[in-house]
């Protein structure tokens, strides 16, 4: 298992690949930042009207740090095409091969920019896209570091329940390869439809109901109708961003079926670093190597130690949310990645987040589960494979990208908050 290593002085399998990765990944950025220099000067002498094009390109992914926020994106549009049961893969392997065919696609296009002479618009415009879909690309790779980096270590303190993880994973991929097969059937053996029945309630064993924390709240102003509120309480200063997470959230859990209303209401309050941490010197600690993060799962940070973070500092997480007033609900930043820390606290990572994304992570402070399945594979000296499948594409815990909150949702919660 990647977890057992002999020798303590060495780092586990997907703590070293995932130092080599980002270091490749660090030198290739350089790489492409200095072509961008290079393209700059030769478009002055060529085509001086195509350097906005240029500087329009996506910049490299911002690195996780205190007070450091996403891009807004809107939200995927829904697939067209029926809906299967496919599983999402994240390893190493793969980042390395991302990594290789862009370093390729890097060296190929070094080249066209040093042969290119005369101006013509059209080859420099070609050079200048082929640079901004590099960048771009340059920006996914990043976030699938990230995401390795993040999963790959939760696997590693948790062998057993991503097991289980994997045992449905594969149960929800092998449902769908049966319904495919009987599709096809005209006269369905009735071996393989006991099959699909078992794998289902097979699927449907993990527990998915809510069980909200104490401080959220239900009440019925009308008959038939319910608001939930919920306090939160955040130290971002982009009063823009706030209301935005604000909406997202607000605008997903809102639900007017035939004979109910349902809607919650985030009452959210402003803290800002001094009420949190005192009035003691700002901080800004040198970021820990890769490897002691990885393991930690975490960044390690001075937040412990009292002293305020700065701007772009290392959090750990864990420490910096007990901060926050203990009956509410937290909305933070200093994450690797956007996910909820303790329960309670959504924590903000700097990668593009699109709002149905916000809405599904504030299902876990409402206290659902995932709807979908994240296993994992044993890759020996390469990590783990993280692999993930959706199980329920209408539910937003199962697919955040194009799930919607259901009905279900609604009368589980007020079923719970009227009786506990």
């Amino acid at each position: 298992m990647s977890a057992a290593v002999a020798d303590p002085s060495f780092p586990p399998p997907f703590v070293a690949r995932g130092v080599e990765l980002q270091e490749l990944l660090d030198a290739y950025r350089e790489r492409l930042g200095k072509l961008e220099e290079r393209l700059t000067e030769r478009l002055e002498a060529n085509a001086p009207e195509l350097t906005e094009r240029l500087a329009a390109a996506i910049p490299p992914a911002t690195p996780p740090g205190y007070g450091v926020l996403p891009a807004l994106t809107p939200d995927p549009v829904p697939p067209t095409a029926p809906w299967r049961a496919a599983s999402a893969s994240y390893s190493w392997p793969r980042t390395r091969g991302f990594l290789d065919t862009d370093l390729a696609r890097l060296s190929a296009l070094e080249n066209r920019i040093q042969a290119a002479g005369e101006p013509q618009s059209d080859l420099w415009r070609t050079l200048v896209d082929d640079y901004s879909a590099l960048a771009k690309s340059a920006r996914l790779i990043a976030h699938h570091v990230e995401h390795n980096r993040f999963w790959q270590a939760r696997v590693d303190r948790n062998i057993a329940g991503y097991r289980d993880a994997t045992r449905l994973h594969d149960a929800v991929l092998e449902r769908q390869a049966i319904l495919l097969e009987l599709e096809s059937m005209e006269v369905a053996p009735a071996d393989l439809i006991a099959r699909e029945r078992a794998l289902y309630e097979e699927i449907q064993t993990r527990p998915s109901g809510a069980a909200p924390p104490p401080f959220v709240r239900v009440e019925q102003p009308l008959s038939g109708s319910w608001v939930l509120r919920v306090p939160v309480v955040t130290d971002i200063e982009d009063g823009a961003f706030v209301e935005r997470f604000r909406s997202a959230v607000e605008d997903a859990w809102s639900l007017n079926d035939t004979d109910a209303r349902f809607r919650l209401a985030l009452d959210i309050r402003y803290v800002t670093p001094e009420d949190l941490y005192g009035t003691g010197p700002a901080c800004n600690p040198p970021r820990p190597p890769a490897a002691s993060q990885e393991s930690a799962g975490e960044a390690a940070s001075s937040s412990g130690s009292g002293c305020m973070p700065g701007r772009g500092a290392a959090l750990d997480l864990t420490s910096h949310v007990a901060r926050f007033p203990p009956d509410t609900a937290v909305l933070t930043t200093g994450a690797r990645i956007t996910h909820v820390a303790g329960g309670r606290c959504v924590a903000v990572g700097p990668q593009d987040i699109a709002p149905r994304v916000f809405a599904h992570e504030f299902g876990h402070v409402l206290g659902f589960a995932d709807g979908y399945f994240r296993g994992f594979r044993d890759l020996g000296r390469e990590g783990y494979e993280i692999l993930e499948v959706v199980a329920d594409p209408e539910d937003i815990m199962s697919s955040p990208g194009n799930g919607r909150v259901l009905r279900r949702h609604f009368d589980e919660l007020v079923a719970h908050l009227t009786t506990r």
